[in-house]
């Protein structure tokens, strides 16, 4: 039997004229009723996603949309029983594939980063069912239009900054559709970022530095050695999770890693600072294999590496949620900071370095950003989100100026 379906109907049926106090609270239904082999009396079909919309201008223009994406499904083939194009190919990209199975097969495809890839799914996750409930979800890929990501991004009341990131994923996975030819035009590259407001990144103090440090070289040496080696690095922590011996040439003073941002891979040569050897040396000695992982289970080396997420819980367990760690009087310090706030405090340590001219092993120092140097950024403004106290050197430095304008005699 060929599909067929009646005519699609919006009930009230003055939706269009109606007026506000007589609409706006009522319940909207989208119905007809759909004829197929499993139906052949027919199925009446009803829809009432637009319920949600705030104002009757919303409401209606919402419920115009959900019509017309339902026709078009229709004309297309669609089942709305089975919720499927049952004569497509579910494992094949195509512009006629199913939208949220596109997603998921983009996302297959993919390559990058295991923490990017993680944004990825989640972001997917999180909107699919706001897909779903605006029937968006039963488009063609090739039927996405930018409103289709707007409305459900603004139903699933995301924060500014998930908000941006989730606008970067989606245009990551169209980025990808678009070459296999499912879709014409990046529907996410119009959407507009979201304004979100750059808060003061909580940061050690030195003396608070110091006690955490010696809580932790007293009680955990393991996690001791990766703690000092990681503050002395300015690398990532999943850089340092993916270290082998055989990546390392102390002799030179020199490792090698490779950079993941994204779907770009960069290798790159990092410097072990004269401060950080003692501890490098260490670790070395332990491995028994050039392969071997430097970080395993148990920070010690091991044929296999561990996810740098361990990092943060141990650091979370041991520190942040210890009530043994004290200062000289025996008073309880509470660590509310991240484990990457010793990031922030090591390159605004080497932000504001200076070579004394006046020791015995000064080394002039040519005018380089060390901080940026030293965690591999490519630009001066992603290395000003680290240096946290540069604001503060330079708000000292201004304090002490004097312009002698207008002064009295």
């Amino acid at each position: 039997m060929t599909t067929k379906f009646s005519e699609i109907t919006v009930t009230p049926a003055n939706w269009k004229t109606g007026t506000r106090s007589d609409l706006l609270t009522k319940d909207w239904i989208i119905s007809y009723y759909f004829y197929s082999d499993l139906a052949p009396k027919g199925k009446q079909i009803r829809i009432k996603g637009m319920n949600r919309a705030k104002t009757l201008e919303e409401k209606r223009n919402l419920t115009k949309q959900l019509v017309e994406n339902e026709k078009n499904l229709l004309l297309s083939g669609y089942d709305p029983i089975l919720k499927k194009f049952p004569n497509l190919d579910y494992e094949e990209l195509s512009p006629n594939t199913p939208f949220i199975k596109a997603l998921e097969l983009a996302y297959d495809k993919i390559s990058a980063s295991s923490i990017h890839l993680k944004q990825v799914k989640q972001c997917i996750a999180r909107l699919k069912p706001f897909f779903e409930r605006l029937k968006y979800d039963e488009l063609k890929i090739s039927e996405v239009k930018i409103w289709h990501i707007k409305n459900a991004f603004e139903h699933a009341k995301l924060t500014p900054s998930v908000y941006n990131k989730y606008r970067s994923v989606m245009m990551s996975l169209f980025k990808e559709l678009i070459q296999y030819g499912c879709i014409e035009h990046n529907p996410c590259r119009e959407i507009s970022k979201q304004k979100t407001t750059v808060t003061i990144r909580e940061t050690l103090s030195d003396s608070k530095y110091q006690i955490v440090h010696d809580y932790i070289e007293e009680n955990y040496p393991d996690f001791f050695r990766y703690f000092k080696i990681f503050f002395l690095s300015g690398a990532r922590t999943s850089e340092l999770m993916r270290l082998q011996k055989k990546d390392v040439n102390l002799i030179q003073q020199e490792y090698k890693v490779i950079i993941r941002k994204g779907r770009q891979y960069t290798e790159t040569i990092k410097v072990i600072l004269p401060d950080a050897i003692p501890y490098w040396r260490e670790i070395l000695s332990m491995c028994k294999s050039e392969n071997d992982y430097l970080f395993s289970k148990g920070l010690v080396p091991g044929k296999d590496p561990i996810q740098p997420y361990q990092i943060t819980k141990r650091w979370y367990r041991l520190i942040k949620q210890s009530d043994n760690i004290k200062d000289e009087h025996g008073n309880i310090i509470k660590v509310t900071e991240d484990f990457y706030a010793l990031k922030h405090l090591f390159l605004d340590i080497l932000d504001g370095f200076k070579s004394d001219p006046l020791t015995p092993d000064y080394i002039p120092i040519p005018d380089i950003n060390l901080a940026k140097t030293a965690a591999s950024h490519r630009t001066d403004a992603i290395t000003k989100v680290y240096t946290v106290g540069k604001k503060k050197r330079e708000n000292e430095v201004l304090k002490q100026v004097r312009l002698g304008i207008g002064e009295r005699s």
